[in-house]
Formats: structure tokens, sequence, C-alpha cells
């Protein structure tokens, strides 16, 4: 299974696995560096097939055989999970992000509105007050002092 998710030569019998778990450095720095984010469909479909489904199944026959093939093939079963939520969370992430740059740009806007705002004084906003406006504040002054 691992060799199928690799994109390699799938070793056709014992000999052959013992062969390629005889670089076991190798097969470590495989998987660490494999990417679960780009598992053809095609490759999922014939890794699935060979366990048929049932990864609990699978991983204790592997186990039976050796402890690194249960390993290997806990490892396996948990990319195809990974692959498998990934393809389903991959488009709201894209959506988020989106969401994320338009959400920034109003924020900028606003920000930028905010300053301007900050900036009138208020002799500024008196210098262009009308006389009714001159009139409640005065009114609304003299209200206030009455009050304390």
């Amino acid at each position: 299974c691992m060799h199928l998710l690799l994109n390699k030569s799938v070793p056709k019998d014992w000999p052959d696995i013992k062969n390629a778990l005889n670089y076991p450095k190798k097969i470590i720095a495989d998987a660490l560096s494999y990417d679960g984010t780009k598992i053809d469909p095609s490759v999922v479909e014939k890794t699935q097939a060979v366990f048929q489904g049932d990864d609990a199944s699978f991983i204790t026959s592997a186990k039976n055989g050796c402890i690194a093939a249960g390993d290997i093939a806990v490892w396996v079963t948990n990319m195809l999970k990974y692959n498998k939520v990934y393809k389903e969370i991959k488009p709201l992430m894209d959506r988020q992000a989106e969401a994320q740059a338009i959400f920034e740009t109003a924020k900028a806007a606003v920000d930028a509105s905010q300053k301007r705002v900050a900036t009138v004084s208020y002799t500024h906003l008196r210098a262009h007050e009308t006389p009714e406006h001159l009139v409640c504040r005065l009114l609304l002054e003299k209200k206030k002092k009455k009050k304390k």
C-alpha cells in the first residue's frame, strides 16, 4: 500500500517486500516528506482495494506479519483519511482566505475613514455651524449647567 501511495512499483512477493524493507531510512524519509493533500484518486481507489475499506482488519493483519508492516499500515490508512478530509476542507479554507482578504480591505477603509474623522477638530466643526445649530447647542449647554 505504501508503494501505491508513493507511486512506486508494487513488490510482487515476500523477497521483494523484504528487499524494500532493507532501506528503513528511505521508507521513513519518503513517509515524512509525503504530501497527503495530493493523492491521485486512482491511487486512493487502488490502495483502498487492497484492504477493502476495513482499516482495522488491514492493520491487524499487517501487524501479524511484523510490527513495521503494522506501523506502515497505520500510516497508509491515516494518509488516506487525511486526504479525504483535506479534499472536503480545502474549498472551505479557500473561501475563508477570500473572506479574510475582503475583511482586511474593508477594515483598512474603515481605519482610514476613522483617521479622517478624528482629525476634524471641534473648532473646525463650529466654524460650519448654522444659526439653528448654534441655538440648539447653546440651549443644550444651558440645560446641562442647570442640572449640575
